[in-house]
């Protein structure tokens, strides 16, 4: 299965989850579900915010950011820490917010070639 047709399940599966959105730290988007063209309201910009927010929360000795989330008026967003890559999942504000969060480790997994193709390239 390619990675936009895993995102595209989430999506569709998870009730009240908008989009997913896959950028580097630097808010670059390398990919998203559904597409910009469907007119789905997404955050923009707040990538390089997180992953600084995110570096500086490691060091509070509680151990590695894994997540941040952000509920606000009327989305909830959750940004998972997934070096060089975030994940940001755009929620309506009535959703599971422990559903958006478990949705990490199995995100991580789907992502595992686009984060080592990263990897290499940056090096």
């Amino acid at each position: 299965m390619l990675v936009d047709e895993c995102l595209e399940q989430v999506v569709k599966r998870i009730p009240g989850l908008r989009a997913v959105l896959v950028s580097d730290r630097d808010g670059i988007a390398i990919l998203r579900y559904p597409p910009e063209e469907s007119g789905v309201a997404t955050p923009s910009g707040m990538e390089a915010a997180f992953a600084i927010a995110a570096d500086q929360a490691s060091k509070t000795y509680m151990g590695k950011c894994q997540a941040i989330t952000a509920i606000y008026d009327n989305l909830i967003l959750v940004q998972v820490n997934d070096p060089p890559l975030v994940i940001s999942l755009v929620a309506d504000i009535d959703s599971n917010v422990g559903s958006l969060v478990a949705l990490a480790p199995k995100l991580r997994d789907a992502l595992a070639p686009l984060r080592e193709a990263l990897a290499r390239v940056a090096h």
